[in-house]
């Protein structure tokens, strides 16, 4: 029976990548004998991409299905990319590179890379890439792999998008991925090949911690770029792959972990460098789930461009294009404000509602997601894309359950983190620890703000728990900044509560 439901599933899936257009696409998908079947809201942008796979020891372990990881990885992935290459070879181009052993500078040096549209050749260098063992170089392998990424986008690609799927089950063995004060996603900009190390020695003088909030302060400062606004093609590079120099063309890392504990270090490591680039990261913890994150990142969401609304004024005209540009640059926060804004003042327009319900899917909101694809529904009952939004919030279904499991084990990671974080300071290790807890502070701040929504939660006391943490991590940072020399003393109440709260929460749910 389990079998039958991965395999349905899987069906779904396959199902999703279908373009636009039924009646000009069509005749690119096998298998689909209804056009009314077909995903309308996706497109496929033109683009390189390279999947890097973790190849160490770890891989060969028996995953959920019983068969060694590694081949679940391969599987997965030939699974989630094989709809895409048989419909759009003219548009999409993929090749793979693996990374295992010691710690080098290049891991992937010795293996060619080779870019394929064609679905047969992308098999068959799936099967070829070998056995799994060794350790895992995750560091030094995303480095190199990003700059021949950048060399051929710029020198044989379009020179616009690029993505790089990078593929973990374990910690990095070899150099660090996160700077000392990045507790996972970050609000620094750090290229991996420059990361400064920063000294945590001689932190019991008030220089060395003057200069550590300083520094933490000077780097919230910065933002991240707008990745769509760097176009610019790299023309007369003559440098091989392994010697590029310059960074033109910008890379998304798409990070999956496989199999990897919510909350963990490695799992940290891959949401930041996810989080750094502007892509995303997704926890899978088997074969159905890491076939549906790959087909997550090559989704690009495709707005109904007008309203269904015939008497709105110009200011709301321009709000509901305003959103639809959002969506097309990829800003998916600011356009899903846009539309809840429009929607509240015109519940009626199906197309704004359908939008809506895109962005609330891209930023991980599924409930709301399928809330507003059911009221397009009602309001728009014989939709021509009804079957795939219908399938489509079986699907968002499915992700709410395995988002709201996951998120539960984040919540215990994140009570686990608290209590060592209690334990180093019993021991005065309160200085050193303020790099990466200030970051742990930044981030769980806007997570537990978000946590309400994205888990459905209703109850007020539930919702009243979130508020208090949400409220008492502001508190632990403001002492921080404000005396980092002594805040464990000054922050030992809020961190007792959120201790608290925390685990109530975590029973409540």
């Amino acid at each position: 029976m389990k079998h039958l439901i991965t395999l349905a599933f899987s069906c779904c899936l396959i199902f999703s990548f279908v373009t636009y257009d039924p009646k000009k696409e069509l005749k690119h998908i096998s298998g689909l004998s209804n056009p009314v079947s077909l995903v309308k809201d996706s497109i496929i942008n033109k683009s390189s991409t390279i999947f890097l796979i973790d190849k160490s020891g770890s891989m060969a372990a028996k995953g959920e299905s019983g068969k060694p990881k590694w081949e679940e990885a391969k599987e997965s992935v030939l699974n989630a990319t094989s709809s895409i290459l048989k419909g759009y070879r003219e548009s999409q181009q993929v090749a793979f590179l693996t990374f295992s052993g010691g710690c080098v500078e290049d891991p992937t040096k010795q293996q060619a890379l080779k870019f394929s549209s064609d679905y047969t050749q992308v098999k068959r260098q799936l099967s070829a890439l070998g056995n799994p063992g060794g350790g895992t170089p995750l560091q030094e392998a995303v480095t190199s792999t990003e700059k021949r990424l950048q060399y051929y986008s710029a020198n044989y690609g379009d020179g616009d998008v690029s993505k790089l799927i990078v593929l973990s089950d374990g910690v990095a063995t070899c150099g660090q991925i996160r700077p000392k004060d990045i507790y996972a996603t970050g609000h620094t900009v750090i290229t991996i090949a420059s990361a400064p190390t920063q000294n945590t020695a001689g932190g019991n003088t008030k220089t060395g911690q003057k200069n550590m909030v300083k520094s933490y302060n000077a780097a919230a400062k910065r933002s991240t770029p707008n990745i769509n606004s760097i176009k610019k093609r790299v023309k007369g590079a003559t440098q091989m792959p392994n010697s590029f120099m310059g960074n033109s063309i910008p890379v998304k890392y798409f990070t999956i972990g496989f199999d990897i504990k919510p909350g963990s270090p490695a799992e940290r490591d891959l949401q930041y460098l996810a989080g750094k680039t502007g892509g995303k990261y997704i926890n899978t913890q088997n074969e159905f789930e890491l076939t549906r994150a790959v087909t997550k990142f090559f989704k690009l969401y495709n707005p109904k461009p007008r309203s269904s609304l015939t008497n709105l004024n110009f200011e709301k005209g321009h709000q509901f294009l305003s959103g639809v540009e959002a969506i097309k640059e990829e800003k998916y926060r600011k356009a899903q404000q846009l539309f809840e804004n429009f929607c509240t003042e015109n519940p009626e327009d199906y197309n704004a509602l359908f939008n809506l319900a895109l962005m609330y899917e891209a930023n991980d909101f599924h409930l709301q997601a399928i809330e507003k694809l059911e009221q397009y529904l009602n309001l728009r009952p014989n939709a021509e894309d009804k079957a795939w939004v219908l399938a489509q919030i079986q699907l968002l279904q499915n992700d709410m359950l395995q988002f709201f499991d996951y998120t539960r084990k984040v919540l215990k990671a994140d009570l686990e983190y608290l209590e060592l974080h209690f334990k180093k300071i019993q021991n005065g290790e309160s200085m050193a620890l303020a790099y990466e807890f200030m970051g742990f502070i930044q981030e769980k701040e806007f997570y537990y703000k978000d946590l309400p929504s994205k888990m459905g939660i209703e109850g007020k006391a539930e919702q009243s728990l979130c508020n208090t943490i949400e409220s008492d991590l502001r508190t632990c940072a403001k002492y921080i900044k404000k005396d980092p020399e002594n805040w464990d003393k000054n922050a030992a109440s809020p961190l007792s509560l959120i201790f608290f709260n925390l685990e109530t929460l975590i029973g409540a749910l």
